[in-house]
């Protein structure tokens, strides 16, 4: 996963404060895995935007998270992803935010 980030990537969250460096943001992701629950994740892109070495990606999500207490979370909401071409040429994000806004929903779900 450190691969896909920037050194000083920021991750801004609906609900949740802004994260800045990879390691806050690794750190955020980990909590999911360790605390046993099971993450499914759909993010298909509504649209892509190059220009230059900063690319835009703005995506409808639906995520779900089964816990081991048997508790069924469901969010949706739409995100947007700014990618960075580093000087290698690989492009990792570089910032990365998320809303729940009221056009995407669960009733929505393309299946």
């Amino acid at each position: 996963m450190r691969k896909l980030y920037e050194p000083d990537a920021s991750l801004k969250t609906h609900g949740a404060p802004a994260l800045k460096g990879v390691d806050a943001i690794l750190s955020y992701l980990r909590c999911n895995k360790q605390s046993g629950n099971n993450v499914q994740f759909s993010v298909p892109p509504e649209q892509i935007i190059i220009d230059g070495n900063r690319a835009f990606l703005i995506s409808k999500y639906w995520m779900t998270i089964d816990t081991p207490a048997n508790a069924h979370i469901e969010a949706a909401g739409r995100s947007m992803l700014v990618h960075k071409r580093g000087k290698n040429g690989a492009w990792r994000i570089w910032r990365d935010m998320d809303n729940r806004p009221s056009d995407v929903s669960f009733s929505g779900r393309p299946k």
